[in-house]
């Protein structure tokens, strides 16, 4: 009877030493959980759409996230959603809001766009004089040209641009260094967050707009890989139409499934199937624009806007860039259902700490402890005596 408490104490201290091991190990790998609360509203006017077809959209979304939930209808323009176990409140948010269209569209070049761009670069800096020198009307020189844009457009063998500006305010609303030594780059520049209106403004300007091509439209996306300071700045793109209509050549409707994974730089990405439609646009799209830079634009955002080496057949699409892994698996998530008519808005939303769930690992730990420890130390206890 000795011999059985004595392993039993030995079997004890080892199930209270895994118990505290387990309960440590498990407080540093569970992440905050919270329990979220949403109105969501949506005026009736803007499309046809039911709110009982938005309801099961949304439904399905979370459905496919994995996300525990109830959504009913408030009013007639309203919805109450609750969703529980999130563990990023940002992209709960996304999920719950946003179209989830996917456009394939072919790209502009700044190539393309030297005139009107040349001309936009003229109004700012006879805006920028005006403000300076109030009472003095000036007329803007043929080569009163921001100096960030001369090197880029000598090489693309426009000799007759030259570089001339005021030293004491060398940058303007565009910044074009980051195509300075890739002319074929679907990039038209880099733009301030905050100067986002200022350049549309600019570049719809009746002067510049008369240059401009009709079947383009300018898109603000962020850049695929930070190589600045300013990590706020987004990105301009010029984006080619097809008329009022405007579908794109390739949209959600041809799309299979979507998934994301990591690439061969330990990079998230998503990972995209086409059905047999959109595996033969997607084949057409890219053998036509070989050389050229596809954009690929997520709620009304150019997510990437890869360079097509060569005709891509197969039906599949990788997207790649500055993404995180929240980011892929929320994309793919939204992806894999339908897309919504228009971007919904949050009106209220409140979020609350959630109890984790119940580890069983921390119970069954110790209990294996004390059996094996119990039933070792039985062994040796007996050997010694034995001896």
């Amino acid at each position: 009877m000795n011999t059985i408490m004595k392993a039993a104490g030995i079997g004890l201290a080892a199930a209270i030493i895994a118990f505290f091991a387990m309960r440590v190990s498990s407080k540093q790998k569970s992440k905050a959980v919270y329990n979220g609360r949403f109105i969501i509203h949506t005026s009736v006017a803007e499309n046809q759409t039911s709110l009982r077809d938005i309801k099961k959209i949304l439904e399905k979304r979370l459905t496919t996230g994995k996300y525990t939930h109830q959504i009913n209808i408030e009013t007639e323009n309203s919805l109450r959603v609750l969703v529980k176990g999130i563990k990023d409140t940002s992209f709960i948010k996304e999920i719950l809001t946003a179209t989830a269209r996917i456009q394939f569209r072919e790209t502009f070049t700044l190539r393309d766009l030297v005139e009107p761009f040349t001309k936009a670069l003229e109004i700012e800096m006879e805006q920028k004089k005006a403000l300076t020198a109030p009472e003095t009307k000036t007329i803007p020189q043929q080569d009163s040209l921001p100096k960030e844009i001369s090197s880029l457009l000598d090489s693309l063998d426009y000799h007759e641009v030259k570089s001339k500006i005021d030293d004491s305010n060398p940058t303007g609303l565009i910044d074009f260094s980051y195509t300075e030594n890739s002319p074929g780059s679907a990039i038209l520049g880099k733009v301030r967050p905050e100067d986002t209106a200022a350049v549309r403004q600019l570049l719809m300007a009746p002067a510049v707009k008369a240059l401009t091509p009709a079947n383009l439209e300018y898109y603000f996306g962020k850049e695929n890989y930070q190589q600045t300071k300013h990590k706020t700045d987004i990105v301009l793109y010029a984006i080619k139409t097809s008329g009022p209509a405007d579908n794109a050549p390739l949209e959600n409707e041809e799309l299979r499934n979507a998934s994301w994974e990591f690439d061969q730089f330990e990079r998230p990405a998503i990972m995209l199937n086409f059905t047999k439609a959109g595996a033969s646009k997607w084949a057409f799209l890219t053998r036509k624009n070989t050389g050229r830079c596809i954009a690929i634009i997520f709620d009304n955002m150019v997510i990437s806007a890869p360079q097509v080496e060569s005709e891509i057949p197969g039906g599949n699409a990788k997207i790649s860039g500055n993404f995180t892994m929240e980011e892929c698996q929320a994309m793919a998530e939204m992806l894999n259902t339908d897309p919504l008519p228009f971007r919904l808005a949050i009106r209220s939303a409140s979020f609350s700490r959630a109890s984790p769930p119940f580890n069983f690992r921390v119970l069954l730990a110790p209990l294996l402890a004390f059996l094996l420890f119990s039933g070792l130390g039985y062994f040796i206890i007996k050997t010694l005596k034995s001896t």
